[in-house]
């Protein structure tokens, strides 16, 4: 059914009408009519109302200029008031039904930053992958390198680790040796005082022996002088008889 535009235009069945389609702009279709009656459009033409015809075609403007897309570089949405840059590719596409490849248009959208980036990517994809690669080799270089310093670290430590139980362990035998050969001389030396002592109390014995029997020769009275003196001196007395 034509939109409603006004009130003469569409008077009888040979009215001028107004066809609007997604791709093609606004026509104006005549057929043929009475000279009064297309003065009569022409004036109704210059009372249009843009808004009430563009409203009433259900093609709304604003709904076109809010629509959002999906940008096909970041993901994120992007609609004409903010402005995008759109890319038709044609191809063709296999259908099951027909058995025949049909004309197919893809449309992809792009942030304008986003198709500005893309373009760069484009100019420099040749050396792109030389850039790549060559990052990635030389932040491989620096975690090799930072690994064999850990593991140079790691190295050292468990060398010193193994210096410092040597020491402790070597100082530990030399402690042991030491304590060892106090003990002995201590032992030594007790012996030698044992040894010593023991021989003063033989002494003092040997001497006390003597003495307690000086002391009984000499106290008794059953016993001559000969006797005394033969424990005395140790040898024979012979009686000195007077005349």
């Amino acid at each position: 059914m034509p939109p409603y535009s006004g009130d003469s235009m569409f008077s009888s069945s040979n009215a001028a009408y107004h066809t609007t389609t997604p791709d093609k702009p606004e026509t104006v279709t005549e057929e043929e009519a009475p000279t009064s009656e297309k003065n009569g459009r022409f004036d109704a033409l210059l009372d249009f109302n843009p808004c009430v015809s563009v409203s009433g075609a259900g093609h709304s403007m604003s709904s076109a200029m809010f629509k959002t897309r999906q940008c096909s570089w970041c993901g994120q949405g992007c609609n004409k008031l903010k402005g995008y840059n759109k890319e038709v590719i044609e191809g063709t596409t296999f259908n099951e039904e027909t058995g025949v490849e049909e004309p197919s248009i893809t449309k992809i959208y792009y942030h304008k930053w986003c198709s500005q980036l893309k373009e760069w990517k484009e100019v420099h994809q040749e050396g792109w992958k030389k850039v790549m690669d060559g990052l990635i080799g030389h932040f491989r270089a620096i975690e090799f390198a930072e690994q064999r310093r850990r593991e140079a670290e790691e190295r050292a430590r468990q060398e010193a680790i193994r210096r410092a139980d040597e020491a402790r362990r070597a100082a530990e035998e030399k402690r042991r040796q030491e304590e060892e050969e106090r003990r002995v001389l201590e032992e030594e030396r007790l012996a030698a005082e044992e040894a010593q002592r023991k021989k003063q109390a033989s002494a003092r014995y040997k001497v006390g022996k003597k003495l307690s029997a000086f002391k009984k020769a000499v106290t008794s009275p059953c016993k001559s002088k000969k006797a005394v003196d033969e424990k005395a001196t140790g040898e024979e007395q012979y009686p000195d008889y007077e005349y």
